[in-house]
């Protein structure tokens, strides 16, 4: 069992990835100065560490014995789509979930249904109990998260008799292609076929991964199918009326990301705050040049991002008298999103390729200037930076003047059509229950 010195150890080590958790201010102060009760080094950890969640269907006698995973809030969305459909099916007997970070600090409020296993004072590895047929994992999670355990154990170990890797980026970054380079996948369990979203993403993981085609199935994205169920109109209604944007307002939503996440790719720990600071610079000019016009810049901060009392601060900054600058926290994400007329974010965001099924036009931060978004950028994606534009649907921004002139001309569209004909849902629980 570790130490008190080795857990403090620890927490300390990633505290980029752990103070977001912590809700208590006290607490995070605490860890802050180091001057810290073992008690609250044991609540942290709590929130923080992995849990293991089963499912069993009583009403099933033979079925499949399903492991999935999830870290990131994007593959918690995906994981709940693909939940509420195995939980119902009658090939599904059984159903074990690893989460931690993000997604796992709510999973057992909203999922009574679900029982958590915990041994005390014991590895994670003795809280599996079920021995999966199949085993889900989601690519584009942290290295902390359950993922590289269960690339490197879920057959093993665990027992299961099929592992599939789901990608849902439709770009092949650098750390994905590091993570999955074929040495790599020399020490990890055999991985039976990746899950992509589309043809395009298939021919990439294809040629930049070196896997056989016949090894990638296109199966969409099930936070595609999510984005299909929601009321927009509703959303966008009872956001606006939320947010205070008056009529004729045009408001565009800045999503935050946590800056530690691209320390692989250039140490900047500023470098969230600076591309912010650009992008209010755009909007500036925006109003600036537009006085007769309304806009509205909502701000939402990742729930991991360690400086995101920073940004917020930055919602104080002086602006024109026709911009006004508003937390997007204070309302549920779809509100925040269907209320605004576009989305900036990184290009590794999943907005990046989900706008155009919101009708929303998305603009990737690639800002120019020294260890900024746009060096950030072309290490992840290459220098041909334009070819993310997807068809029209994504602008790309190096400059802050780049935003003052799109900004004006925004509109929202109709979404683009499902890319398959049936759910992505189906799709991958049709290939996980197949024996």
């Amino acid at each position: 069992m570790p130490s008190w010195s080795e857990k403090l150890s620890f927490l300390k080590k990633h505290e980029d990835e752990v103070l977001p958790l912590v809700s208590d201010e006290e607490t995070k102060d605490a860890l802050t100065s180091l001057d810290v009760t073992e008690s609250q080094i044991e609540d942290t950890l709590e929130q923080y560490e992995t849990k293991v969640f089963n499912f069993e269907n009583e009403n099933v006698t033979d079925g499949v014995r399903i492991m999935l995973e999830a870290s990131q809030p994007a593959s918690r969305t995906a994981v709940e789509q693909l939940l509420a459909t195995l939980s119902h099916d009658d090939q599904c007997k059984a159903i074990t979930l690893l989460t931690d970070n993000i997604a796992g600090s709510t999973f057992a409020e909203s999922h009574p249904e679900f029982s958590p296993e915990r041994t005390e004072d014991d590895l994670l590895l003795s809280d599996i109990t079920d021995t999966p047929d199949t085993c889900l994992v989601f690519a584009e999670e942290p290295k902390n998260s359950p993922a590289p355990l269960l690339l490197h154990s879920a057959k093993s170990i665990f027992g299961a008799k099929k592992l599939y890797v789901y990608i849902s980026d439709q770009h092949v970054d650098a750390r994905l292609a590091s993570i999955f380079n074929k040495d790599k996948r020399e020490t990890m369990d055999d991985i039976d076929a990746f899950l992509v979203s589309d043809d395009k993403t298939k021919v990439e993981v294809a040629l930049t991964l070196n896997i056989p085609p016949e090894n990638i199935l296109v199966v969409g994205d099930p936070a595609i199918d999510k984005i299909y169920q929601e009321d927009k109109e509703q959303f966008r209604s009872e956001g606006r009326r939320l947010l205070g944007l008056p009529e004729g307002t045009t408001a565009l939503l800045y999503s935050g990301f946590p800056s530690a996440d691209y320390k692989h790719l250039m140490d900047n720990p500023e470098l969230n705050l600076q591309t912010f600071s650009k992008t209010l610079e755009g909007m500036r000019l925006t109003a600036q040049e537009s006085t007769d016009r309304l806009f509205a810049l909502v701000v939402r901060a990742h729930p991991r991002d360690s400086q995101k009392e920073k940004l917020m601060g930055l919602l104080s900054e002086p602006v024109p008298p026709n911009l006004r600058l508003i937390d997007g926290g204070s309302v549920v994400y779809q509100h925040a999103i269907y209320a605004t007329d576009g989305i900036i974010c990184m290009a590794s965001s999943t907005e990046h390729y989900m706008g155009k099924y919101r009708g929303r036009k998305v603009f990737i931060v690639a800002y120019d200037g020294e260890a900024g978004s746009g060096d950030v950028t072309r290490a992840q994606y290459g220098e041909d930076i334009q070819s993310l534009t997807d068809g029209g649907y994504v602008q790309v921004l190096d400059t802050p003047k780049t935003l003052a002139e799109q900004a004006p001309t925004l509109q929202i569209f109709s979404p683009a059509e499902l890319p398959q004909g049936k759910s992505s849902t189906e799709a991958i629980v049709e290939i996980i229950l197949t024996k």
